[in-house]
């Protein structure tokens, strides 16, 4: 019995052959294989922590940690059940080639016994491997847009103003500052929000923050805003200048108005931007006064100089001119003779034709002065109060005549004309 068991081993292993062949055969007829393709499966990274133990970072390049085509061949039966979760790509970093490549590995680990084969259109996932570097970087705040007319920021400044990145050496290095951005448009309110932060380079570009860990990727913003008002610089000019000269009362004041931001409370008290008088004091003067004044030592509490104001001084001249003397000759029959008592008459008794007046004042006014056009009045009863008289005698009296020039014009010789009453008869 033994000795048949033992022998005619090749019939059977051909026997046994056929009865697999002939299992196939029924099996595909019963239960045929069929191909089913999968797109875009994830490849899994296994041990990973290789890399990261010896503090290096890696990147996927290309996008290789995803299969675009997978095609399993299944049988009929499970075609319809089957799904893209069933698909299992691994790649194990235990199997890292020195070219920085990860053979994928693929199954379908729950219907194994149902499936004829599985392929992949992609056989490896590709990495760029680079040493772990960190830093801190400065936390700047942008802002975009304009707030409301007649406002001003005042600041935006978030809750911190550092933070520390870590990654791929070469994408560290690159960062140059963090930044958040923050719209600010049309706003009239102080505002307070949380933004997301971004990476830039030296040259202001944004960078992909992707590879890169940030300790915190976002952070409180308070944005401060006030409003403005333009108001006008005001000014007294005091003193006097040197014996022989004179303000010309000409004032040049640049700029006339001023940009000021502050609380609302502040603002409203302020009407006017005031240069104290004693800053344009003219005292001893022989020429024009030039005074540069920085406007912020003049500024009431709690208000500042607007940001968009150009000026940060003013600049004030006082003119200053000498004095200029001219002698005229008043023709006697321009003296002209009012308010004489109804019971006397006066005469002019002097014998001269013309009158000598001397008038002092500015070159521009002096100029102008013609002596066709002067007419010195003699007032009787204005010359009677002064000398407290109640009444005429017949007689000749030396009186002052006045004169009417003009505002900035100085009589320094008056004119005396003698006068002669008579009772009327």
């Amino acid at each position: 019995m033994k000795k048949k068991l033992l022998s005619n081993w090749g019939l059977k292993l051909v026997s046994l052959a056929f009865a697999f062949v002939l299992w196939l055969v029924v099996m595909s007829v019963t239960d045929p294989l069929e191909t089913k393709v999968f797109s875009n499966v994830p490849v899994t990274l296994l041990n990973t922590q290789l890399l990261t133990d010896e503090n290096k970072v890696y990147a996927v390049l290309d996008q290789t940690d995803v299969v675009r085509s997978v095609k399993v061949l299944v049988s009929n039966s499970l075609v319809n059940e089957l799904k893209i979760t069933d698909i299992v790509a691994t790649a194990d970093f235990k199997n890292l080639t020195a070219t920085n490549t990860v053979q994928i590995e693929y199954s379908v680990p729950q219907y194994s016994n149902q499936i004829g084969s599985i392929e992949g259109s992609m056989s490896t996932v590709r990495l760029e491997i680079e040493d772990r570097a960190s830093k801190s970087l400065n936390l700047r705040v942008n802002t975009g847009g304009q707030v409301a007319e007649d406002y001003e920021l005042v600041s935006a400044t978030a809750e911190q103003n550092r933070i520390s990145i870590s990654g791929a050496q070469s994408k560290v290095s690159a960062a140059s500052y963090a930044a958040v951005e923050v719209d600010v448009s049309n706003i009239t309110q102080d505002l307070a929000t949380r933004e997301k932060i971004y990476l830039y380079d030296a040259e202001g570009a944004l960078l992909d923050e992707a590879p890169i860990e940030m300790n915190i990727q976002m952070v409180n913003v308070n944005v401060q805003v006030l409003p403005t008002k333009t108001v006008p610089i005001q000014y007294t000019v005091t003193g006097t200048p040197e014996d022989g000269y004179l303000e010309t009362g000409e004032v040049e004041c640049r700029p006339g108005k001023v940009k000021l931001v502050g609380s609302a409370y502040a603002l409203n008290n302020v009407q006017k931007l005031v240069i104290p008088e004693a800053e344009l004091d003219i005292t001893g003067q022989t020429q024009d006064l030039v005074r540069s004044l920085n406007l912020g030592d003049f500024l009431p509490e709690d208000v500042k100089l607007a940001k968009d104001e150009p000026n940060s001084k003013v600049s004030i001249r006082v003119s200053i001119e000498p004095e200029q003397t001219r002698q005229l000759e008043i023709p006697a029959e321009n003296v002209r003779i009012i308010n004489v008592p109804s019971d006397y008459t006066a005469e002019i008794a002097d014998e001269e034709d013309i009158y000598a007046l001397e008038v002092k004042g500015l070159a521009d006014l002096v100029s102008l002065l013609q002596a066709s056009q002067i007419h010195p009045t003699v007032d009787v009863a204005d010359w009677m109060d002064e000398t407290e008289r109640t009444g005429l005698s017949p007689g000749t009296h030396s009186i002052q005549a006045e004169l009417d020039l003009g505002e900035g014009l100085i009589v320094s010789q008056p004119i005396q004309v003698q006068l002669t009453f008579s009772e009327r008869e």
